[in-house]
């Protein structure tokens, strides 16, 4: 099955399988976020495939991790400095850096927020609060790191989207939009 295949993007290694790569370039397509800003980088291999639709698509792509370990014992780094990948170096939890990313939330345009660093649920209820209507949230891990009962923002105002896709493919991710409140 294509969910047990190890991942990886130019050599790096990815925690995604290939379908949930494919339900990235989905939401570009579908939605054409202005700005993407990924909460936690890993080895990179994710965040290098996220920069290069981003790049395809006329986007910003913004990728946080409180440590570069990962990008620095592997070919992530190279990569990202020869390709410019914005990589921030930030703990995603303390209070200048959620308030650095809640101004790239606010700010006009959608924008994509994808959660995948150490901590899903909270992760999710601090940055789905700074959404816009017509913005997109998504998580990895669904429904072994985070599950419906995690959710403690106003989930009326969040739709689902592709949740067959991410169902039928494996890909362990769930996505949502913002709606107008009442508009659900």
């Amino acid at each position: 099955m294509c969910f047990e295949i190890p991942s990886s993007f130019c050599g790096i290694k990815i925690h995604q399988s290939w379908s949930a790569l494919y339900l990235f370039e989905l939401i570009f397509r579908t939605y054409a976020p202005r700005r993407v800003i990924e909460l936690g980088t890993g080895w990179g291999g994710a965040s290098l495939f996220m920069h290069f639709l981003a790049k395809a698509y006329d986007s910003k792509f913004i990728t946080y991790d409180k440590t570069a370990a990962y990008l620095e014992t592997g070919r992530g780094g190279a990569l990202f400095q020869k390709f410019g990948v914005d990589f921030r170096e930030a703990d995603i939890f303390e209070p200048k850096t959620i308030d650095e990313i809640r101004k790239l939330v606010e700010a006009p345009d959608r924008v994509f927020v994808y959660c995948d660093n150490g901590n899903k649920v909270n992760e999710f209820n601090i940055y789905a609060r700074f959404l816009k209507p017509n913005d997109i949230i998504g998580v990895h891990d669904w429904m072994e790191e985070i599950v419906a009962g995690d959710i403690r923002v106003d989930i009326e105002c969040l739709t689902p989207i592709f949740m067959e896709e991410c169902n039928k493919y494996h890909t362990k991710q769930a996505f949502w939009i913002k709606v107008e409140p009442g508009s659900s």
